[in-house]
C-alpha cells in the first residue's frame, strides 16, 4: 500500500513539474535553460533525512519542507544525454497538501534557476514569480 501511495504522489508531482516548466518556458531566458537541461529529479524523503541534509549542507538544525541542489557541472549523465537541472528533495510530511506541493516545487525550481531569498529585493522577485506561476496552474 505504501508503495502505491508514493507512486501516486510521484505521478502527481511529475504532472505539476511539467506544468510549471511549461509555464516557465514561455520566457525566453528559461526556455534556453530547459532546452539545455532535463527537468530536475524529485525525491520524496522522510523528516530525518531532510534534517540531516539541512545540517550537512546549510549548517542549520531544522526540518525543511524542501531542499534544492543544482546539478554539479562536471558530473555528466553520459554521452549525448542532458543533465538534470538539479535535485529537489521534498519532505514527505507535506504530501497531504497539494497546494503546498505546488508551491514548494515552484520554489525549488526557482532556486535551481538562480532565484534566492537573501535580500529583501530578491525575496520580492522570488515571491512575485512564485505567485505568477501559481496563478497559471
Amino acid at each position: 500500500m505504501k508503495l502505491q501511495k508514493e507512486n501516486f504522489f510521484y505521478s502527481e508531482i511529475n504532472l505539476f513539474l511539467k506544468k510549471i516548466i511549461k509555464i516557465l518556458k514561455k520566457e525566453k531566458k528559461f526556455k534556453k535553460i530547459f532546452l539545455k537541461y532535463q527537468p530536475p529529479l524529485v525525491f520524496l524523503v522522510d523528516s530525518n533525512l531532510m534534517i540531516s541534509l539541512e545540517k550537512k549542507f546549510f549548517k542549520k538544525n531544522k526540518e525543511p519542507d524542501i531542499l534544492s541542489f543544482n546539478w554539479p557541472p562536471n558530473f555528466k549523465q553520459g554521452k549525448n544525454k542532458k543533465n538534470p537541472l538539479g535535485e529537489i528533495y521534498l519532505n514527505k510530511r507535506v504530501l497531504k497538501n497539494k497546494n503546498k506541493i505546488k508551491y514548494l516545487l515552484i520554489h525549488g525550481i526557482l532556486h535551481l534557476l538562480g532565484f534566492n531569498h537573501y535580500k529583501k529585493n530578491d525575496i520580492i522577485k522570488m515571491e512575485n514569480k512564485e505567485q505568477e506561476i501559481l496563478n497559471q496552474l
